[in-house]
């Protein structure tokens, strides 16, 4: 059976809770007295237009990240304001498609995707895809230009140009104000497909949330060399199939608040994450788990960035000072010289 986790909903303000009682109560006070029973009505009906204004302004201009709990791979809903802005990173395999993340998208009201964002080749990552392709009907396919041997690759690649879906390579070059795309190398050569996970940074209410998906130490050896300054306030990583200690040095070099592990299904304890909280980090992070929290949601506004587990209390972090454009083009510049 389905844990529920994928069906987190974020709860309405104290405000919008407390008027909503109120307004209940004066509607009971105005059906046993007729005499304020048609003004009460009209007050009712008022305050309840006001409140349904009031929490639609402040869905559609909020930013949310959701890290869906998946086994093994990753799936991340990425809700901007504005349709055309949100996406899905990866999305499981297929189980994971079929029974998490689709119930997920739909209990969200999505019925179409805008665009989807392919991390790798690796079927925990990728392999329920072509499923969700074809349920959701994307317009958009953003992808690396390294073509992966992976089968469940190529077929995506097949239904894009079966289906007339537009296919984006995604660029370390192509920066925009909220999202950066710091790896893999456009020239570099991978071994294997964890050497040449996508890594993105989001930026949230100042915040930047660093997505380095199941990155292999090979590949996380050749990011810090690229960019020795970079920082993190939410470091999400996947959980490495194979028994290899975490990086903390680079972890800890990130200076992040919140190390967040996915591919773990919710209500399952995880030795290698268990071990990571035993380590020394100077930075002093808060280290969640998938298993442990069940899906996370990110919540930005423009004062602060609240932290939303399925199970457990919260974590805010105030809104930070933007990172400036000049800085990220000069750790492009030192990046290129590097390589």
């Amino acid at each position: 059976g389905l844990s529920g986790s994928h069906f987190f909903v974020a709860p309405f303000r104290n405000s919008i809770i407390w008027i909503y009682f109120a307004g209940m109560l004066i509607l009971a006070i105005g059906i046993k007295n007729s005499k304020w029973r048609s003004r009460t009505a009209i007050a009712c009906g008022c305050m309840l237009v006001g409140l349904l204004v009031t929490h639609f302004t402040q869905s559609i201009k909020t930013h949310t990240m959701t890290i869906i709990p998946v086994p093994g791979g990753d799936s991340i809903w990425h809700n901007q304001p504005g349709i055309k802005n949100d996406f899905l990173i990866d999305g499981g395999n297929s189980y994971s498609m079929e029974r998490v993340t689709i119930p997920f998208l739909e209990s969200r009201g999505v019925d179409q995707l805008e665009t989807v964002w392919v991390s790798h080749g690796d079927a925990d990552h990728i392999g329920g895809l072509p499923e969700g392709i074809d349920h959701f009907s994307p317009n958009n396919i953003v992808r690396f230009p390294y073509d992966f041997r992976s089968p469940y690759f190529k077929e995506i690649m097949r239904l894009a140009k079966s289906g007339g879906i537009k296919l984006t390579e995604a660029s370390t070059q192509k920066d925009t104000s909220q999202v950066k795309i710091l790896y893999p190398p456009e020239n570099g050569t991978f071994r294997i497909a964890d050497d040449a996970n996508l890594v993105v940074s989001f930026s949230m209410a100042g915040r930047q949330i660093l997505l380095i998906g199941d990155l292999s130490r090979e590949g996380i050896i050749h990011l810090g060399n690229a960019y020795p300054q970079l920082q993190a306030d939410v470091l999400v990583l996947n959980r490495p199939k194979k028994e290899v200690p975490p990086n903390i040095y680079w972890m800890d070099s990130l200076n992040p608040k919140l190390i967040l592990v996915t591919g773990i299904l919710q209500g399952r304890k995880d030795r290698w994450v268990e071990q990571m909280k035993l380590k020394a980090f100077q930075s002093q992070p808060a280290i969640w788990s998938t298993g442990e929290k069940g899906a996370i949601q990110l919540v930005a506004s423009h004062t602060q960035l609240r932290i939303l587990p399925n199970v457990g209390n919260p974590l805010i972090l105030g809104a930070a000072p933007k990172t400036s454009e000049k800085t990220w083009v000069q750790l492009n510049e030192r990046w290129v010289q590097q390589l």
